[in-house]
Order: C-alpha cells, then structure tokens, then sequence
C-alpha cells in the first residue's frame, strides 16, 4: 500500500529540506564556478533566503561569492566535485520519495556523511586562510546571537592576524615592487574617483546635518572635503612622491669588524604590523597606506566616523590594486568601529605598534588600554611668539599664515604671545592683518585695551579671554592672545600650556632666537617662519603618519624614516665559524677588533 507524504512526516520534512536546501546551495556552487551574468538577477539573490539554514553561505560569504565567481583554484575544484555529488542526489531523493522507498534514511545518512567530511575540512582552510577568515568571520557576525563585543573580538583577530601575516609573507618582496604596487593604487584611485567623491559627498551631506543641531564643529566639515581645492590631486601627488622616495630599509648605519672574516651590520627594516588611529581626514588613508607599504610595514587603519563611507571607498580601491600586486591584498585593512579598535589594541601578539592621531586625552587613553608601543601624535597647540625685537613686516606675515593658512590643521597657531614692548606699535599691525582675515582674537586685558579704535571698529571679533582660551586648540579662526614681559616667560608658558608640537618665535635677536629654540620643549622650534612649516610634505618626507610630540625614536613629522627600526646581522666567513669561547683574556684567546667598515649596504 502507498502511503502519502502525510503519513510519512519524516519523509515529508525531508522533501521540505531537499526542495528549500539543494536548490539554492547548487545555484550559489554554479554562480562561483560559470562565468558573471550567466544566472539573472532574480535568481543570484535565491540564495540569500537560506542564509540561517546552512553552513554553505557562510562558505560561501567567506571565499566572496554570493553571486561573483571565486578566484580560488581549489575551491573551484570542491564546487565542481560538490555539484557532481549533490545534484544527483537530489534527484535520487525526489525519486525515492515518490516511489515510497524505505531507503530513504540511508540517503539521509549518506548526506549527512558527506557534509561532514567535506565541510570540515573546508571550513579548516579558510580558517587557516587569513584573507577567507576574516570575510568567514563577518558574514558569521550577520546572523548571529554572539554579542556586539564577542563578535567585535572575533573579528578583530581575524584583521590583526591576517595584517601579521600579509607582513610577515611581504619581507621577501622587493623595493621595486613596493613602488609598482604604490603606482597601481594611485591608478586604482584615478579609476574609481567618482565612486570615491561621491561616498564623500555623503558623508559631507551627513556632517552637515551634525553641525547644524550644534552636534559638530564646521572647522572639522573642511577637514572632511577631499574635492575641495588641490586636495585630490595631492593625495595621489603623495603617493608618487612616496614611491619616488629611497628605500627606507636595508640601510648600513652601523657596521664593525669583531674580528678576522667575523662582520656586525646594523640595518634599517619594519616595523611590522601598524595599528593607526586618526581624525576625519579621508586623504590620511591613502597618505598612511603609501608610508607603509614603502616602509614595509602592514597596517590597519582607523578613521573618524564622520569620513565613514569616503574610507571604506578609498580601501576597496587599495584592496582592488593590491590584489594585483606582489603584496598581499590583506596588507592595508580599514576598521570602522571602536569596538573593534579596543578589542585590536589587546591584540599585542599580532600588532607591533600603535599611532594614535587625535587629542591628548586619545593618546593617552590608548596609552593606558594597551601593551602594544604606542608612539603618540597629540594634538597641536601651537603657539606664535613676538620677541621684542620683532620685524613689524615679519611679525604680520607669520602671525596671520599660522592662523588663516589652514586653521583645521594641528599646525596652525592657536596661541600668540606678545612681548610687552609691542603693545603699541607691532601689536596693532599684527591684529588688523588678523582681523581683516575674520580671526576672532581672545586678547588678555594688556592687548585688549592697546587695540582701542581697531577693537571698536570689529566688536564681534574681539573679546576678553579667559584661562581656558590658552589651552584650547580652536581648529576655527580664532585665536587666543597673551601679553608677557619677557621670553623666559613666554618660554614658560609654551612649556605649560602647550602639546608640546611646533613653535615659532619672531625676532631680529639671534641670541634671543637661539635661547627659545633649545629651551622650549616642542618637537619642532621655528624662528621667524609659519607654524604650518611643521608637515612632512613640506620637509621633503613625501607624506607623513602625523606629527609624534612623545619621546620615542621618532618625533615631528614621521615619514619614512619613523617606521623603521634596525635589526643586526653578524656574518662569519671563517670556515670553522665563530664562537665567543674564543674570545677573552689569557693565552690562546682572541681579542675583539672593532674596527669600521665602509659598507652602504650588507653584501649578504
């Protein structure tokens, strides 16, 4: 007697499961095997629909697919294999079904067989895999019941591990193909402009929105503009410029004879895995990844929020030309939450050193969150100092450029201090060429009352300061000014109430200019010059990572030369080799030469 699907329940949820399950799992195998456009678009999306009812989409989200063919050799071959497995089955399934057989629960244990002895082992690679792990792991996170941090975490380490090994499999590719791969993703950016400005449209349009409710400073709007003036084009100038630059490693600063065919080199080589954290400044993508990839060294890359969709776009374009270069397309990752950035900073067997750009108070937050170095690039309050002997025609000149030449900018003067001996004829000059540039000055009660008929003439811009105008980065036009009598106390107060960045001091008194150069405690000291001299570009660095005001190997603006460290290398050319228990005091014991050797580069 046959029975109906109704009184075979079991049979029944197993037609249910074949028709919902293999259908689509076949479409997804064949869409990653044929070439694109061969299924229409209705049927590329069937597969989403079971995306909770199998491990096959997250096979699937991690090797890329979901409609794009996957460009990994051997799990092209696993597809094939699969398709010729699965597809026969089900049509066993359907016919055993109808004809009411009792061998339906082997075919289920034959299923169930060859699920777990080739996913498995399917799913072991791409774990093992770093640039399939991390994509495994976060189409993992999209339907899953782990918390925000668990899977925070997860896809944390799937990032740092996967930066480590793009570094640690990069040490063995060439200088030359550093700078190709350097080329490559300045035509990746030209080739995908539009799609790049118009994710930084948005994010402009976003931005907007916040500073309207009061939610956003407008200085930091500007900042977020990648179309506005020559910015585009020197982005990408930096990158030609980074390639053009010499190679920052292998380079001979130390090398001594120990002793007969025994040889010491000290070499310059990377870092390794860079960990960079930095304000809403698109372009600061591309300027760090240039660094890096020239230097050596791989990096994970943090922006603000608010240039979100501009980033994410930027890195695509990376990703795309790194995946056609010698180096790993792994090598430069953006991250997008702060989640994910404090689940990296405990990453510390994976992450080699950690660039904060932003406030002190970010620096210093991260300092205490994590293990890993740290070298710190705080904010920049920067200060201008009129000595007493300043030339009136220089004094304008650099007052108003360190102020109005980019005031978003860490290098642009937040702070003037003027000698008391100027109140009445350099001052004056100073805060028209201020004012007629819209700088609203916060002058103390000396400066304040020398203005007279010039503050009458602008009284929205010229107010009373308070203590906390001298320690405050303004980033806007404005401007707080102090009168002091004297340069060991206009020294003193850049001492304390600086980030300790860049000063300038405008005099005609060398001795004066000398004293406030080695005294004021800032990683750059200028004397009769701009504040907005204190950028890697305009030192000939190419780019830079940001401007470290710590106390590590590297301070200023750090280029090139900030993400190296050395390493040794110790050649014996002897034929027995060398040992140290040859060496020593008495008869019969070698003593160590130490003698220079000329070498530019290690001839080994």
């Amino acid at each position: 007697m046959t029975l109906g699907l109704k009184e075979r329940p079991l049979d029944f949820l197993y037609l249910v499961y074949f028709t919902i399950h293999i259908p689509p799992s076949i479409l997804m195998d064949l869409q990653a095997i044929l070439p694109p456009g061969t299924f229409p678009l209705a049927l590329q999306s069937l597969p989403q629909m079971y995306l909770k009812m199998s491990g096959d989409p997250l096979i699937a989200g991690a090797m890329g697919l979901h409609g794009v063919p996957t460009q990994f050799t051997w799990f092209r071959a696993f597809l094939v294999i699969e398709e010729l497995f699965q597809l026969p089955l089900f049509v066993l399934g359907i016919y055993m079904l109808k004809k009411n057989s009792p061998y339906i629960p082997v075919l289920l244990t034959v299923y169930g067989s060859h699920v777990t002895t080739t996913m498995a082992p399917v799913l072991a690679t791409i774990l093992a895999t770093p640039r399939t792990a991390l994509n495994l792991t976060e189409k993992a996170a999209d339907f899953s019941s782990l918390d925000v941090s668990q899977l925070s975490i997860m896809v944390a380490e799937s990032i740092a591990r996967a930066s480590k090994m793009a570094f640690e499999t990069s040490q063995l590719v060439t200088a030359e193909e550093r700078v190709a791969a350097l080329h490559a993703i300045r035509r990746s950016l030209e080739e995908n402009k539009a799609a790049i400005l118009q994710a930084n449209k948005k994010d402009m349009e976003a931005a907007q929105v916040l500073v309207e409710a009061g939610n956003l400073a407008p200085s930091l709007v500007k900042r977020l503009d990648l179309a506005s003036g020559d910015k585009w084009d020197s982005m990408l100038q930096g990158i030609t410029d980074v390639a053009n630059l010499p190679n920052p490693n292998g380079v001979v600063t130390y090398a001594r004879k120990l002793d007969d065919d025994l040889e010491l080199y000290r070499v310059t080589c990377p870092i390794g895995a860079l960990l960079v954290i930095f304000e809403a400044r698109p372009e600061v993508v591309v300027n760090i990844a240039s660094l890096a990839i020239k230097s050596g060294n791989s990096a994970i890359l943090k922006g603000g929020k608010e240039s979100a969709q501009t980033a994410q776009q930027l890195s695509l374009a990376i990703r795309s030309a790194l995946a056609k270069s010698s180096l790993d397309e792994y090598y430069i990752q953006t991250v997008s939450t702060r989640d994910e950035v404090s689940a990296l900073l405990e990453m510390d067997e994976y992450i080699d050193l950690v660039i904060p750009r932003g406030s002190n108070e970010l620096v210093k937050s991260i300092q205490h969150s994590t293990r890993i170095p740290v070298m710190g690039h705080a904010d920049g309050l920067c200060a201008v100092y009129l000595d007493e002997t300043a030339d009136v025609n220089k004094a304008v000149r650099v007052a108003v450029d360190s102020k109005i030449n980019y005031p978003a900018a860490c290098n642009a003067a937040e702070t003037l201090l003027i000698h008391a001996a100027l109140l009445n004829t350099v001052w004056p000059k100073v805060a028209e060429g201020l004012l007629t540039n819209n700088v609203e000055l916060r002058c103390d009660a000396e400066s304040l009352d020398s203005l007279g008929e010039l503050a009458q003439a602008y009284p929205q811009l010229v107010k009373p300061s308070v203590p906390s105008d001298y320690k405050t980065e303004f980033l806007a036009h404005t401007l707080a000014v102090l009168t002091v009598p004297s340069l060991a106390v206009a020294v003193s107060h850049i001492n304390l109430h600086s980030s300790h960045h860049t000063e300038s001091i405008v005099t005609e008194n060398q001795e004066n200019a000398s004293i406030f150069c080695r005294a004021v405690d800032s990683a750059g000291t200028f004397v009769n010059a701009s504040t907005r001299f204190a950028d890697g570009f305009r030192y000939g660095f190419g780019t830079e990572v940001g401007i470290s005001t710590g106390r590590t190997h590297a301070r200023g603006p750090v280029g090139l030369d900030g993400l190296v460290i050395y390493k040794y290398l110790l050649r014996s050319n002897s034929g027995d080799g060398h040992i140290v228990g040859e060496f020593g005091v008495g008869e019969g014991k070698k003593k160590f030469q130490h003698t220079e050797i000329s070498a530019k580069s290690v001839p080994f």
